[in-house]
């Protein structure tokens, strides 16, 4: 994939950052298992059923449209039936299909299926998934570098110094500042041309900061700060979003075995809180794990019956 392509990929995901991520909904949680951020309804009080998401009936659903820019200007679009049928309202599943539609195989499975597949997304793979505890997560004492970015030694560590004092500042998990400074460390390994590409530490920082929050759910009206509000708290450009969203597709790309390649934002399960999954578990703090290994169990038993 050229950079060009990853570029546009990363602009949609920023796109959406002010869209379904700022943008509250009710849903429903079939597990049972909340997210403990979360002080909504759990179930759909709006006339929805609570299971329409879970049916998987075949039909007509909400449709989602990507844009992507580039330069700041629309360049495409395009139009994706949704995979979450419970958002569907009377009369939609009179209207004719169009657009692209959903290739994940596991987008009209059983629950518990696209349930487990999701969170195999966030950290990496179902080995990863069943390895995850809930320890804390805590920085080491310099960000480990390849033998290649040793001549960027002063400039990464200038770099976690400023993440760890802006997460502590916006962010409300005391973890936060390691989550970005493992996410630094992740990034530097799956992308080590990254820091070359621009000179702008600002919205590198602002990036890392971007990443690590919605990896661990701490950016959004749940969280603990709007997308659109964290640029101004920590004095960065807003552009530093779409550098965030860059780097994210470089980690989940990083190994092509992650399934999180094939898993857009979109079509996490009714309930589940707000993750961008990255496939690496080590940017999650403890209590975002907690909540994993919650649903893990949750789904497991589930499949059992």
């Amino acid at each position: 994939m050229t950079d060009h392509q990853f570029d546009d990929l990363a602009r949609i995901a920023a796109f959406a950052d002010d869209n379904r991520f700022d943008d509250p909904a009710d849903v429903g949680d079939p597990f049972g298992v909340r997210d403990p951020l979360d002080t909504r309804d759990a179930g759909f009080d709006r006339g929805h059923p609570a299971s329409a998401g879970w049916s998987g009936r075949e039909g007509h659903r909400p449709r989602i449209t990507h844009l992507v820019l580039v330069d700041g200007l629309p360049a495409d679009h395009w139009v994706d039936d949704s995979g979450d049928g419970s958002w569907s309202h009377p009369g939609q599943h009179d209207l004719p299909p169009r657009g692209r539609r959903l290739t994940h195989p596991n987008v009209f499975g059983p629950p518990h299926v696209r349930e487990l597949q999701w969170l195999d997304c966030l950290v990496g793979g179902r080995e990863a998934l069943m390895a995850l505890d809930d320890a804390p997560l805590v920085a080491p004492a310099t960000v480990g570098l390849s033998p290649g970015l040793s001549d960027q030694a002063a400039r990464v560590e200038a770099l976690r110094e400023a993440c760890a004092r802006h997460a502590s500042a916006v962010f409300h998990d005391p973890e936060m500042p390691a989550a970005t400074h493992h996410t630094l460390e992740a990034v530097l390994r799956a992308d080590p041309a990254t820091l070359t590409r621009s000179e702008r530490d600002d919205t590198a920082v602002g990036a890392i900061l971007w990443v690590a929050g919605h990896a661990n759910g701490r950016i959004g009206p749940v969280g603990d700060i709007l997308a659109r509000e964290l640029w101004t708290r920590i004095g960065v450009s807003s552009s530093a979003a779409s550098r965030g969203a860059t780097m994210l597709q470089r980690l989940r790309t990083a190994d092509p075995g992650l399934c999180s390649t094939a898993w857009p934002d979109s079509l996490a399960p009714p309930g589940a809180p707000r993750l961008r999954p990255t496939g690496h578990a080590g940017l999650l703090t403890s209590s975002t794990r907690a909540q994993l290994i919650a649903r893990r169990d949750a789904a497991l038993k589930a499949a059992r019956h």
